[in-house]
């Protein structure tokens, strides 16, 4: 009992592992991708470099559902360059990383569940026509609705 590792939640309930444990290159990658994502939303936002940074991100959101990533590898994701960009700054940078970081972290899921909508079977919603006359009533029990 003391000598095994507990198993995350995810892989418990739904038998996947992490993104971290099943592409650990991939995985390294991304995280040196959005570190550098990070570091560029920091340094400030044109519209040109805002256009970039959101393409970017896409890439990544997308490198990530191809490798069937969930919400919780994005986290990971985040969390792995988050660490390594805090170690060696200032308090005041900290502060923009982690504020400038929460915003890419919820761009980044966005952009992940556009992509698994986007491969979904369904097209959304099916909406049905309402009928031209609101109001209903009620019929008593064996009521065949013929006027005698």
């Amino acid at each position: 009992m003391s000598d095994r590792t507990p198993t995350p939640i995810t892989e418990r309930s739904l038998g996947t592992m992490s993104l971290m444990q099943r592409a650990p290159e991939q995985f390294g990658e991304l995280v040196h991708r959005y570190g550098d994502l990070l570091d560029r939303s920091l340094m400030g936002r044109s519209n040109q470099e805002l256009a970039r940074l959101i393409e970017d991100l896409s890439e990544i959101s997308d490198c990530l559902g191809i490798l069937g990533a969930g919400p919780r590898d994005t986290v990971d994701l985040h969390k792995a360059a988050m660490t390594t960009r805090l170690e060696v700054c200032s308090a005041h940078k900290t502060k923009g990383y982690v504020e400038e970081g929460r915003l890419l972290l919820l761009q980044l899921m966005g952009h992940l569940l556009s992509f698994y909508r986007r491969l979904s079977w369904g097209r959304g919603p099916a909406f049905r026509s309402r009928p031209e006359n609101h109001t209903e009533t009620l019929a008593a029990p064996g009521d065949t609705g013929k006027q005698p």
